[in-house]
């Protein structure tokens, strides 16, 4: 899928024989959570494993964090895999300040991502 300009915000949507990665990377500010919202909705609507990508993002509004959570219930609730790469900063403290990492399955790159949900690793 073409990326589309969006702001402080790049959301790109790569679709795998054996999954989808969205990845997110720039400012996730409330206004381009909502441009986005039904786009991710889309992209997670088939039955294949998911992996989010937030090691590009720079800063996440709560707005984003509840994205990301009703994207992982909507997953979870269907039996879905998912994983979310975080890479550091403050993102990553955001996820353990909220404790996500307690409920999701939190990866430091795309390897590992692939590894905890049952994927085989590229070659």
């Amino acid at each position: 899928m073409t990326p589309r300009p969006l702001g402080p915000l790049d959301f790109r949507v790569q679709l795998e024989s054996d999954h989808v990665t969205l990845s997110f990377s720039g400012r996730m500010e409330a206004d381009e959570v909502r441009k986005i919202e039904h786009d991710v909705e889309f992209a997670i609507s088939g039955p294949v494993p998911v992996i989010i990508d937030l090691r590009g993002l720079l800063f996440m509004e709560s707005l984003g964090v509840a994205l990301i959570v009703r994207t992982a219930k909507t997953l979870m609730a269907s039996q879905i895999p998912l994983a979310v790469v975080l890479g550091t900063g403050s993102v990553a403290r955001l996820f353990g300040m909220a404790r996500l990492d307690k409920v999701l399955i939190i990866a430091f790159t795309l390897d590992d991502a692939r590894a905890a949900i049952g994927l085989s690793p590229v070659m």
